[in-house]
């Protein structure tokens, strides 16, 4: 992998990983931790997770991380609420 690809992955490190993803499955969230979780609090977790992978994804553009590179990415990755 080179450099900007490798930044495609580990840049939405921020982000939540939904359970089930392929690239840092370790960071994934709990499954069960989702039985203590009451709807709000899901919500809510799901929307803010979406304002982080949007400031992600914008930060990785403007450094040269192409579309394609991202899309790339975001085959494997799965993030919660996004």
């Amino acid at each position: 992998m080179d450099g900007r690809e490798i930044a495609a992955y580990y840049g939405f490190t921020p982000c939540h990983y939904a359970v089930g993803t392929e690239v840092l499955p370790n960071l994934a969230l709990d499954e069960k931790a989702f039985s203590i979780i009451d709807d709000e609090k899901l919500h809510q977790l799901a929307l803010d997770n979406k304002t982080i992978y949007e400031k992600c994804r914008t930060a990785l553009l403007n450094n040269g991380i192409s579309e394609e590179q991202l899309g790339n990415s975001l085959a494997v990755l799965k993030l919660f609420g996004c």
